[in-house]
C-alpha cells in the first residue's frame, strides 16, 4: 500500500513555525492550504483539494508528526494566541461596546458612592470601580480583563 510522506510537514513546522496556524481546531499549513487532523487513535488525516488527501499516513510518520506539532504547539503557537487575546485587551472597541462602556464609565464615576477610607483622587475617580472588580478574588483573570476593557473602553 502506498502511504503519503509526512516528512516535508514535519521539517516545515519545525523549521518554519510561523506557515502553519490553527484554524478551527486544525492544523494547517497556510502556504499549501493543506490543514491536518489529529485522531485520538495517533492517525492524521490530510485535508486537501489535491491528491494528497488520497493517500494514509504510516503510523510510525503519525507519530513523529504528532510530537512536532505539539512542540510547535506549546512552543510557538500557545505565546501567539496569548498574545493575541492580550492585545484584544487594549483595542478600541467601536459601535455598541463602545458606547456601552462609556455609559457605564459614566454611571461608576457619577453614581457610586465614594468610601472614607479610600485615597482615590479626583484624577483616579474614574477608576474606582474597575479597581474594585480587579481585586475581587472570585472572578477570574480573564473576567477581570474583559470587565477591565470594558470599563476603560
Amino acid at each position: 500500500m502506498a502511504y503519503l510522506d509526512l516528512d516535508p510537514v514535519i521539517v516545515a513546522i519545525r523549521e518554519r513555525p510561523a506557515e502553519f496556524e490553527m484554524i478551527r481546531g486544525n492544523l494547517c499549513h497556510l502556504p499549501s492550504s493543506h490543514g491536518f487532523e489529529f485522531a485520538k487513535d495517533g492517525k492524521v488525516r490530510v485535508v486537501a483539494d489535491c491528491d494528497c488527501a488520497s493517500l494514509s499516513t504510516r503510523s510510525d510518520e503519525a507519530a513523529e508528526f504528532k510530537a512536532a506539532y505539539d512542540a510547535w504547539h506549546a512552543n510557538y503557537w500557545q505565546a501567539i494566541e496569548i498574545n493575541r487575546e492580550f492585545a484584544g485587551h487594549f483595542r478600541r472597541h467601536k459601535g455598541w461596546r463602545q458606547a456601552c462602556a462609556r455609559i457605564l464609565t459614566y454611571l461608576l464615576e457619577h453614581l457610586q458612592p465614594t468610601t472614607a477610607g479610600a485615597r482615590h483622587s479626583s484624577a483616579c475617580s474614574a477608576e474606582v470601580g474597575c479597581c474594585r472588580r480587579l481585586s475581587n478574588p472570585r472572578t477570574s483573570t480573564a473576567d477581570k480583563a474583559e470587565e477591565y476593557s470594558l470599563v476603560r473602553g
